[in-house]
């Protein structure tokens, strides 16, 4: 274990200690007693710290840790999560992820979600959580921590992040001595190569059980779980292949499930990226698992199972511009060719190694979305998140409302609006990769021709990126709006611009 990590782990250790006379004294509030307000996050401490102070991010960050692992020892006592908030982090109440699934940011989400599912993989885009297994567990009858769970990158267990629309799970697979069983087996620990830094943290079942669970109580979606991959050997692939296997059975879609394998069965290959999350489902599949190929194997039961995530483009930062600058001109070569993903990370270890920092926040989240970022892996993950409002780039606030049973987009924003099918507008119409806004203003019915006979389809965005580009086009017609292919039929938006 390197010093940095120790170093992070006796503070964390530190501050469970000083938490039991806190969830102490909380046992003792009364129950209408206000909630305190948190103090600022970990990026207004590092601006609001006093300059002469060394490793300010270092400082912030573990401040906060010590407030996130104090007020989960205490949920976890108590059963409480009201009276478990501290001071020093953002609270965390499971009765908010439930109140989630009603707010207007959730069902924008999920129309959202649904309109890139013909979307081809290196289109289409996914909202996750970096290191998603690495929270502190509070639940009463979860194991205690291990030491690399008190430096967290979540609060919200896998299968609340889940439920607040993530459809990405990142996990950490380590081949190493379990010291419940003395035995070797695939566990799920946030440490360094070899399992060092795993103590009593469970196991890759465990972990995956509960998602397996939601999977199956949600026929609907499509889980991108994304794998990394520290299994060492032949046995641990094989282990880690079989834990997989009964977790989600015939539910994955498998690297040999993909029509241009052939008869190549265990052979690791590429994700597919013109792969849909449409095709996913009509296999009657639900799970797609992106790792790295066993080295040295021709063929396995752990190639068979994953796709190789090799060519990626990976990275994290802590600026992000708007569409079209994005993120420069080198990194865009990479948008819809191969699969963008950017990702922070929130831990005390990443602080003391990167005192600048990296962060996503809810105008980066926004713009992510709108030049066409792949996946996003959110830290700290809470369902009152601003970074979820932040990642929609469809709906209009509040929208679709009851006005009517179809759609413009706006030139002022992008964003669709419900509108009555009466009216006349402009129309949207995309030819390839490109979008064009004609005028003058005709009725919804003849939009379709209107687009056929000289600028493509007649079509909606499935994307941020051309919901920006459908924008663009707006503003250089100097339209105010323009239908979109995108109808409230029996009680469910769909599009009707088939890809």
């Amino acid at each position: 274990m390197n010093a940095a990590r120790l170093r992070a782990l006796r503070l964390t250790v530190a501050a469970l200690v000083l938490a039991t006379p806190l969830a102490a004294r909380a046992a003792d509030r009364p129950a209408d007693a206000p909630v305190p307000d948190p103090l600022p996050s970990y990026q207004q401490c590092y601006a609001q710290a006093p300059a002469q102070v060394s490793n300010v991010a270092a400082a912030c960050r573990g401040f906060e840790k010590f407030g996130q692992d104090a007020s989960a020892l205490c949920r976890r006592l108590l059963q409480d999560d009201a009276a478990c908030v501290t001071p020093f982090a953002p609270p965390v109440e499971r009765r908010e992820v439930a109140a989630y699934q009603s707010t207007w940011v959730h069902r924008a989400l999920v129309l959202q979600r649904a309109l890139g599912d013909d979307l081809p993989f290196r289109e289409a885009q996914w909202l996750g959580t970096h290191n998603s297994f690495n929270a502190v567990p509070d639940g009463p009858n979860d194991p205690p921590p291990g030491l690399s769970q008190l430096d967290s990158n979540q609060q919200l267990s896998m299968v609340d992040q889940l439920d607040s629309d993530m459809r990405s799970l990142e996990v950490d697979a380590h081949w190493a001595l379990d010291p419940h069983t003395g035995q070797d087996e695939v566990r799920l620990c946030h440490a360094e190569s070899g399992g060092y830094g795993c103590t009593i943290e469970g196991t890759l079942a465990q972990g995956l059980a509960p998602v397996a669970d939601w999977v199956q109580r949600h026929p609907g979606e499509v889980l991108f779980l994304y794998v990394d991959d520290d299994l060492q050997n032949h046995a641990g692939h094989e282990a880690a292949a079989q834990v997989v296997e009964h977790a989600f059975g015939s539910l994955v879609y498998r690297s040999s499930d993909d029509p241009s394998a052939g008869d190549r069965a265990g052979v690791c290959r590429p994700l597919d990226l013109a792969l849909t999350r449409a095709q996913v489902l009509a296999a009657g599949k639900r799970v797609v698992v992106w790792s790295t190929c066993e080295d040295g194997a021709t063929t396995s039961s752990w190639n068979d199972l994953v796709f190789n995530d090799g060519g990626k483009f990976e990275q994290t930062t802590s600026s992000y511009a708007d569409f079209p600058a994005c993120d420069g001109p080198q990194a865009q070569q990479h948008y819809g060719r191969t699969f963008v993903r950017y990702y922070e990370d929130s831990t005390f270890v990443s602080a003391l190694a990167t005192p600048d920092g990296d962060h996503i926040d809810a105008p980066m989240a926004a713009h992510m979305a709108r030049c066409g970022v792949n996946l996003v892996g959110f830290d700290q993950l809470l369902p009152d998140d601003s970074r979820l409002a932040g990642s929609i780039w469809s709906w209009a606030q509040d929208e679709p409302s009851a006005a009517g049973a179809c759609a413009v987009a706006r030139a002022s924003d992008g964003r669709f609006v419900a509108v009555p099918c009466s009216g006349r507008h402009a129309v949207a119409c995309r030819s390839g990769s490109g979008w064009t806004v004609l005028a003058p203003a005709v009725a919804v019915a003849a939009a379709a021709g209107r687009c056929g006979a000289s600028a493509g389809a007649f079509a909606v965005p499935r994307s941020g990126r051309e919901g920006a580009l459908l924008q663009a086009a707006l503003q250089r017609a100097g339209a105010t709006d323009a239908w979109i292919a995108y109808t409230d039929t029996n009680g469910g938006w769909a599009p009707h611009d088939g890809r």
